[in-house]
């Protein structure tokens, strides 16, 4: 089972990886939305209305924001759910995501591990687990790098993203 969540964090970090390193980081600004983001906006904004407790329906409301390059509206979302939802371990990747699209590494870092913790009590996903304990890493290295905001340092964020990736790497070979 940890081989398979390996396995996904590290499709997942290469791609980040290859993101960053390429310039198609997700903090750049977008001018526009085509119209499959808009669709998927307001099917997940009509999911999370009429499930409000339910962390899968506020984690595809986020995860659509941010991808729609509005970090903010998805830090609101949080901010309106319930607190129960927004502590679920199943939503902590998701918004600890939020914050550092946002800008907010140190947040981002204390959400992460807070998820973690939660993680141990509740039965998280292999998968999860692997991407919170991901989080967890390059969140603390960029913090060790000074950097808070990864929009305004993209070249050391990417020098980061490069040695969490091999770092996790390495660990999930073991």
């Amino acid at each position: 089972m940890r081989v398979e969540a390996g396995s996904v964090v590290l499709g997942a970090l290469a791609s980040l990886v290859c993101a960053l390193c390429i310039g198609q980081s997700a903090l750049a600004p977008v001018l526009g939305h085509g119209a499959s983001t808009r669709s998927k906006l307001a099917e997940a904004e009509r999911r999370a209305a009429l499930s409000p407790d339910d962390p899968g329906a506020l984690a595809s409301l986020v995860d659509a924001y941010i991808e729609a390059r509005e970090p903010g509206a998805a830090l609101a979302a949080l901010g309106r759910a319930p607190a129960a939802v927004v502590t679920s371990p199943q939503l902590g990747q998701t918004a600890s995501l939020a914050y550092l699209e946002a800008g907010d590494v140190p947040r981002s870092l204390a959400v992460a591990r807070g998820a973690l913790e939660r993680c141990a009590d509740a039965a998280c996903e292999p998968g999860d687990e692997a991407r919170l304990r991901y989080r967890v890493l390059f969140t603390d290295a960029l913090l060790e790098q000074g950097i808070v905001d990864p929009a305004a340092d993209p070249v050391g964020a990417a020098g980061v993203a490069r040695r969490t990736f091999r770092r996790a790497s390495l660990a999930a070979s073991d």
